[in-house]
């Protein structure tokens, strides 16, 4: 560990010393790991929207590896970027990445996986723009409230309370701890006694999630599940083939209610057969383009102001409004 950070350390200050000047209109987009469906999303529409305002964007992938990430920055800034949008792999601080764009004066917004509060401020030329998990899991708890209000009680075993399984996405993301316990927080708020039957991470993946619920599976009744809350939609897809391969969820009456986040087009098409309850959108197009005008604004003036993106900022921080996404507002 000694030897990485210290390996890191000789990255970023190389990147002091040899930083190119160039009046280009250049940014560099530092991505955590392409092969999640979202960051994926994001990233192909802002290559799209750059285009289209003259900006030379230049995307990376990490792979989840903070060493290679951090290279990719000190590359990003000697070949010239004026501007980097950072989705971090060192969640809970950011730390490493920061401080290279600090040694070499750039402006710094993060993406998607939020610093640590203090690390943000300690830098004036940091923001953030992400989705409030708050909000994410707020919308879940009004999904599932509008499907039972909608199809009835869910509570098979009339025991008073919501067998649930709840599906987290990464340990110590500020997203999975945020959305998890505002379900919980707003499915109480609502009146309702919740009893989890199953609570475990499956890093936001399609093929985690099928292992991990297969494993439960095996000491967990399926026919006890009354829901099931995945902090994302490529989690809840995997649940989803599970549940197919169970003779549950296949548009033939026999369902447990299923809500992600991310309003990906395969949980869209999921929500319109019928073998999934709900999502929450967290509107990647917007977000690409809140990134794109926040980068143009620091490119031209070095601020983002809320006229520059049309979205309130609190402590350098933007948040993307998300919306419920069900067969209703699919129609």
């Amino acid at each position: 560990m000694l030897k990485k950070a210290l390996t890191i350390l000789g990255l970023c200050i190389l990147t002091q010393t040899t930083f190119a000047q160039n009046n280009k209109m250049e940014a560099s987009v530092l991505c955590y790991n392409l092969s999640d469906p979202f960051i994926d999303s994001i990233s192909f529409d802002l290559k799209d929207k750059a285009k289209k305002e003259n900006i030379d964007l230049k995307i990376y992938n990490a792979q989840y590896d903070l060493l290679k990430q951090v290279e990719q920055l000190q590359s990003a800034i000697v070949g010239g970027s004026k501007v980097l949008l950072v989705n971090p792999i060192d969640t809970l601080n950011g730390s490493a990445v920061l401080k290279c764009a600090e040694d070499a004066s750039l402006p710094i917004i993060f993406f998607n996986r939020i610093p640590s509060q203090n690390l943000l401020q300690s830098y004036d030329k940091a923001w953030y723009i992400g989705s409030n998990g708050e909000e994410s899991g707020q919308l879940q708890a009004e999904i599932l409230d509008d499907y039972i209000n909608t199809n009835g009680s869910i509570d098979k075993n009339k025991n008073g309370k919501i067998d649930y399984v709840l599906i987290k996405g990464e340990k110590g993301h500020q997203d999975t701890e945020s959305r998890s316990n505002a379900f919980i927080k707003n499915m109480i708020h609502k009146g309702y006694k919740l009893n989890p039957l199953a609570d475990f991470y499956a890093n936001w993946t399609f093929t985690s999630a099928v292992n991990e619920f297969s494993n439960k599976l095996l000491s967990t009744n399926i026919d006890d599940i009354e829901a099931i809350i995945c902090n994302n939609d490529a989690m809840a897809l995997g649940v989803i083939s599970v549940l197919n391969a169970y003779g549950y969820n296949l548009g033939n009456g026999k369902n447990i209610p299923v809500i992600g986040v991310d309003a990906l087009d395969e949980a869209r098409t999921m929500i319109k057969s019928g073998k999934m309850t709900g999502t929450v959108s967290q509107n990647s197009n917007l977000f690409a383009d809140t990134l794109i005008k926040a980068t143009k604004a620091i490119y031209t003036t070095g601020n983002i102001t809320p006229k520059d993106i049309n979205i309130d900022i609190k402590d350098r921080i933007i948040y993307i409004p998300a919306t419920k996404i069900t067969a209703k507002e699919l129609k």
